[in-house]
C-alpha cells in the first residue's frame, strides 16, 4: 500500500533537529571556551565576595581532594561555623587558613603567604613511619598551627572520642548479650603493613603458637573487605589492635572496633590509657609472658561475667 508523505511534517521534525543540534553545538562550545579560559590563565587570583572564611587545601589526602574528605567528614554536619572550603589555589591570597597533609606535600612548593593566613601541619600518621630528612624539607617556622591525633596538637584531631552517657538507660547491656551469644572464637588480627616500628608482628607470631588466632590482610595472604571484618568482630570475643607504632596519642581506628561489641588488646597502656575508659581494654605489656596474656583470655572467654565488665 502506498503511504502519502506529509512534507510539512518532515519540514517541522528537520527543523526541530537542526535547532537541537545548533543548542548542542553551542552549549559546547560555551564549555569548551570555559575551560580554555581557565587553562589561559591559571594563576590569575579570582575575586571573592562571600563574608566568610576561605579554608583552602594546598595538598592531596592521600591521593584524594582533601576538602572533599574534609567536607564527608562525620563531624561536618555538626560543625557551628560557616565557612568554604576549595582546592582552588588562585584563591590563595584571599584565604583565611591553608591546609598541608605532611604526607602529600612536597617542600619545593610552599606558597609565600601574608603573616595573618593559618598555615595548619596536618598528620594523622605516626613520625616513626617516614625519616627525618622528610621533615626536614619544610622551612622552619612555617606552619603556625598543626592538627593531629595528638591531644596536644593546636587542633587536635583524634582517630576517636569516648563521652559519658547522659542516662544509665540504654539499651547496652542487652545489646551485649546479643552479642555474647554469637562469640565463638578467641582472637583475631588484620594486619597488611608486615613490618612495623612497634615489632607487633613478632608479638603476633608469638601468640599465634599458644593459641588459636585467626589472621587477615596482606600479611597473611587473607583478605578481608568490611563484611568479612563486620563478622570477625560479631565472632570474636578480642581484637589484636596493636598499632603500627607505639607513640604518645598514637590510637588509630583498630582501637575503636571496641564500639562493634570487641574486647581490643593493645601494646602498651600509657597510649591508650589517655583516651579509653579504664577497664575497657587489655594491654600486652601488663603480662610477664604472652603464655599467661593467652591464658587469660581463654579464662575471659569462660566467665561472661568477667567479660562483661569490659563494655560497663
Amino acid at each position: 500500500m502506498k503511504r502519502n508523505i506529509d512534507f510539512r511534517q518532515v519540514s517541522v521534525w528537520i527543523t526541530r533537529m537542526s535547532l537541537k543540534l545548533t543548542l548542542s553545538v553551542a552549549f559546547s562550545l560555551l564549555l569548551l571556551s570555559t575551560v580554555w579560559i581557565l587553562l589561559s590563565f591559571p594563576d590569575e587570583p579570582l575575586q571573592y565576595d562571600y563574608d566568610v572564611p576561605v579554608v583552602l587545601s594546598w595538598s592531596k589526602f592521600f591521593g584524594q581532594d582533601f576538602t572533599y574528605v574534609l567536607l564527608h567528614h562525620e563531624n561536618w554536619p555538626t560543625c557551628p561555623r560557616e565557612c568554604v572550603f576549595t582546592s582552588d589555589k588562585r584563591l590563595l591570597n584571599v584565604s583565611s587558613v591553608i591546609l598541608f597533609h605532611a604526607w602529600n606535600f612536597y617542600g619545593d612548593s610552599f606558597p609565600s603567604t601574608s603573616p595573618n593566613q593559618l598555615k595548619v601541619f596536618f598528620s594523622q600518621e605516626a613520625p616513626t613511619l617516614t625519616s627525618r630528612s622528610y621533615f626536614r624539607r619544610f622551612p622552619k617556622d612555617y606552619f603556625n598551627i598543626t592538627s593531629s591525633y595528638r591531644l596536644d596538637s593546636d587542633i587536635p584531631m583524634p582517630y576517636g572520642t569516648f563521652q559519658k552517657l547522659k542516662t544509665t538507660k540504654t539499651d547496652l547491656p542487652v545489646e551485649i548479650e546479643e552479642a555474647l551469644k554469637k562469640k565463638q572464637f578467641l582472637a583475631f588480627q588484620l594486619i597488611s603493613n608486615c613490618y612495623t616500628h612497634s615489632r607487633r608482628e613478632v608479638i603476633g607470631r608469638e601468640l599465634k603458637k599458644h593459641a588459636n588466632i585467626t589472621s587477615y590482610g596482606r600479611c597473611f595472604s587473607a583478605t578481608c573487605d568490611k563484611d568479612c571484618e563486620a563478622k570477625a568482630i560479631e565472632s570474636h570475643y578480642f581484637y589484636l589492635a596493636f598499632e603500627n607504632a607505639v607513640c604518645n596519642d598514637y590510637v588509630t581506628e583498630k582501637f575503636f572496633r571496641l564500639r562493634h561489641g570487641i574486647v581490643p588488646v593493645v601494646l602498651s597502656r600509657k597510649v591508650v590509657e589517655k583516651i579509653a575508659p579504664k577497664g575497657s581494654f587489655i594491654v600486652v605489656d601488663d603480662f610477664e609472658s604472652v603464655e599467661l596474656l593467652v591464658a587469660y583470655l581463654v579464662r575471659l572467654t569462660r566467665s561472661p561475667e568477667e567479660y562483661r565488665k569490659y563494655f560497663e
